[in-house]
């Protein structure tokens, strides 16, 4: 998906000199340099809010969770321009969602924790929602069994956690299988996204207290991370803002320190 135009994937695959400045060719980078380096740390208090026990990742470890999950995603039917809207908090799960949802060349739409019903389906009737990814617990209540309904039959949804609704599919638990990965890899290999490519969709509420949306680019992202280039040995980048990415100009102030510059610089984001 472009911002300028939709792009017919199935017949127009995409090797262009700037596929290099996207989120996952970034990521792809800082796996070859950085490897058994700690890529990224839990919250402390992971279990008060949400499920699993607080844990790190290297940049190995993280890719394979990513391949695997963009494996699920992929035999799911998730494809370059779907959009996937991603309600998470912040825990290492929600990195790996955004990165396989980019590896596969899909656009996310990340939105806030706190969005219920009402805004959900303001969301799914803006823009055409392939797949909406979210969590069996948090903070004691199932995100996916609230708001799944908000939802068309048409639209996928994906849990996270060790429970699901009857209607969801549970991700995240296995290893990938690996003619499915084999399938995976070769598809994104043949549609690499490019940097003016739809990265994310960015929400805020209008005057209305309706959510309204605007698209950003890699390229829009990466221009907002200017200067961040040169990682420091052992540097360390914290994560403490929600992990959506509202409208600008709050947006420059969360995925960019969140998520390009801590590409960019291949260090260790603690979230």
């Amino acid at each position: 998906m472009s911002i300028n135009a939709q792009i017919d994937v199935e017949s127009s695959p995409t090797k262009s000199w700037d596929s290099r400045r996207t989120a996952s060719a970034l990521f792809d980078s800082a796996v070859k340099k950085a490897k058994q380096n700690i890529a990224v740390t839990d919250p402390a208090d992971r279990p008060s809010f949400s499920f699993g026990e607080a844990h790190a990742l290297s940049y190995t470890e993280l890719d394979t969770a990513v391949w695997s999950l963009t494996s699920e995603l992929f035999s799911a039917g998730i494809r370059r321009g779907d959009i996937i809207t991603v309600q998470m908090p912040n825990i290492i799960e929600t990195i790996t969602v955004f990165l396989a949802v980019q590896r596969l060349g899909a656009v996310l739409s990340p939105v806030p924790m706190l969005y219920g019903f009402k805004e959900l389906e303001a969301v799914a009737k803006s823009v055409p929602v392939k797949a909406y990814i979210s969590t069996d617990s948090y903070r004691g209540r199932s995100t996916v069994s609230k708001n799944q309904a908000a939802f068309g039959s048409d639209v996928t949804i994906f849990a996270f956690g060790e429970k699901r609704p009857e209607a969801a599919q549970l991700i995240g638990h296995m290893a990938a299988d690996i003619e499915a990965l084999a399938a995976c890899e070769a598809y994104v290999e043949l549609y690499a996204q490019t940097t003016e490519d739809a990265a994310s969709l960015c929400w805020s509420r209008g005057a209305d207290g309706v959510p309204t949306v605007t698209p950003r680019s890699h390229s829009d992202w990466l221009n907002g991370t200017a200067g961040s280039e040169k990682p420091v040995e052992d540097d360390t980048a914290l994560g403490p803002f929600p992990s959506e990415n509202m409208a600008p100009p709050e947006n420059i102030a969360v995925i960019g320190p969140y998520f390009y510059s801590w590409l960019k610089k291949k260090n260790r984001l603690v979230l």
